[in-house]
């Protein structure tokens, strides 16, 4: 008999695939997380090739020996104008830059953490920050990303934690908890009634 048990507690072992969750918002959180991450890099690169850009346009300005520009519309700009504008600039996209870091976090957290009920709180609310620096930062597309990506892990969420939990295989028996030895006692003959 035990090798019969054995058998049925092999079969009706859980399988690694039901202990995951049965639904595909693991494979589509992880998904648009890649497609968050190759924006947000993307994004990263051309910030940097802008910020590079500026940065020459401010050296050749201020080294151009000039104090003053022409415009085809007959206004004039002074160098000191050209210089503060170049810097509000750079500002503007140091902030995207940074924002797109926020939007690569989260999506490296997305794909990391997809299928792992512990960390879809996380990914939830890395995307929801995702999706304010996004609004904010005007890329559009990671914008509707996050916002799919916070939705789903909400709802596999919610899912893991009303799932019940895992019932024990047929045929297998817990073993019960150990019990103190007890040592024997000698029966005790009854005393017999004394005559009246």
């Amino acid at each position: 008999t035990q090798q019969y048990t054995a058998i049925l507690v092999a079969l009706h072992r859980p399988r690694s695939k039901e202990i995951t969750m049965n639904t595909n918002h693991a494979k589509a959180i992880k998904g648009m997380s890649i497609a968050n991450i190759v924006l947000a890099a993307l994004g990263i690169f051309g910030m940097l090739i802008a910020w590079a850009g500026l940065g020459v346009g401010g050296a050749a300005i201020s080294g151009s020996g000039y104090d003053y520009f022409y415009t085809d519309d007959g206004l004039y700009f002074t160098t000191d104008d050209v210089s503060v504008l170049l810097g509000m600039l750079g500002f503007l996209v140091f902030l995207v830059i940074v924002c797109a870091v926020l939007i690569l976090i989260a999506g490296i957290l997305g794909v990391r953490g997809a299928a792992k009920p512990d960390k879809l709180r996380g990914i939830m609310i890395w995307n929801i920050v995702a999706a304010v620096v996004s609004l904010l930062s005007c890329c559009w597309v990671s914008l509707v990303l996050c916002i799919i990506v916070a939705v789903f892990a909400n709802k596999d969420r919610a899912l893991y934690a009303a799932a019940p939990a895992p019932a024990a295989p047929y045929g297998y028996a817990p073993a019960a908890a150990p019990v103190a030895p007890v040592a024997p006692q000698q029966p005790v003959q009854p005393a017999a009634a004394a005559p009246q």
